[in-house]
């Protein structure tokens, strides 16, 4: 009768924090109150029963770190960071995902190279998403911002060699004014 008991209690313990992560999975910021809930004396099963619940794509993860990154995708905010494959650009970028933010690289690689995306992969585990496309575009900027939904913009894109804006004063007023 006890085994019974501790059973039914622990089904009903079961059916309530279930309830309550389906109400709370509708806010994904709260992932931190979840995850305080799931006790570590639960079996994986249990926990895999329950993200199956409330739908967490889980691709082979560990069920908890599954769990973090679902809830972690719709709660960061995703940043634009223009000249992003540039030596202050790629640096800023690094930090931004240390920091919890999700990123994209708009640049147009006129002074940087698409290799610094490895690099930046190499260091953070991240793929970030590159936009090769100039600031000059005015369409080509317009269309990228309404597909992506950005909630923020770090600006790095100019031209910078001081040689260079003497010789081709008009070039750099145009790339860095209208840019």
């Amino acid at each position: 009768l006890a085994m019974d008991c501790a059973a039914a209690a622990s089904h009903a313990e079961h059916k309530l924090l279930l309830d309550d992560v389906g109400s709370l999975a509708a806010d994904r910021g709260c992932y931190a109150r979840i995850l305080e809930r799931l006790n570590p004396v639960w079996s994986s099963a249990e926990i895999d029963r329950m993200l199956d619940a409330i739908g967490v794509p889980r691709h082979g993860a560990a069920p908890v770190a599954a769990f973090v990154d679902w809830a972690m995708a719709g709660s960061a905010a995703h940043i634009c960071c223009t000249g992003g494959c540039g030596y202050i650009g790629s640096h800023t970028v690094i930090k931004l995902i240390e920091a919890g933010f999700r990123v994209s690289v708009m640049d147009n690689l006129m002074n940087s190279s698409s290799k610094v995306l490895a690099r930046i992969k190499e260091l953070t585990g991240h793929d970030v998403p590159h936009f090769e496309l100039d600031m000059c575009d005015a369409a080509g900027v317009d269309k990228l911002f309404r597909e992506q939904q950005f909630d923020g913009v770090i600006h790095f894109a100019g031209l910078k060699a001081v040689g260079e804006s003497v010789a081709k004063p008009l070039w750099y007023y145009r790339n860095n004014m209208y840019g």
